[in-house]
């Protein structure tokens, strides 16, 4: 398997851990906001991009997104944590950044004879 396949498990398990952690005990470590949100989905959205292959790259961009909107739904079950309007914003700019840098990373690797490492399995 692809290093980035073990980068994409770990920040997916983790983000989904952070997810549902009641807000009580995330609340004095909180520091993520909008743009720890964006900055989160972006680094999950390209490692999954690269391990799963670019030409299926659009197809893991909308189930980050969709994992991102699923998560934001969940949390309306967990104590002290809710749907936030924003982070799905955030979730959003994050994939769409992701893909991008993603895409265009494997273009460039592509096109400089790097196939190696970026082609599609």
């Amino acid at each position: 398997m692809r290093w980035s396949f073990w980068i994409w498990l770990f920040g997916l398990v983790a983000g989904v851990a952070y997810a549902l952690i009641p807000g009580q005990a995330v609340e004095p470590y909180y520091v993520a906001g909008f743009g720890g949100h964006a900055a989160g989905f972006a680094a999950l959205t390209a490692a999954g991009v690269a391990a799963a292959g670019w030409k299926r790259g659009w197809l893991v961009a909308l189930g980050t997104f969709a994992l991102g909107v699923a998560l934001e739904f969940v949390q309306n079950l967990v104590p002290g944590r809710g749907y936030e309007l924003p982070d799905v914003e955030a979730n959003l700019l994050g994939v769409v950044v992701g893909w991008l840098c993603a895409e265009g990373w494997g273009w460039w690797a592509r096109r400089r004879g790097a196939a190696a490492d970026v082609s599609p399995e």
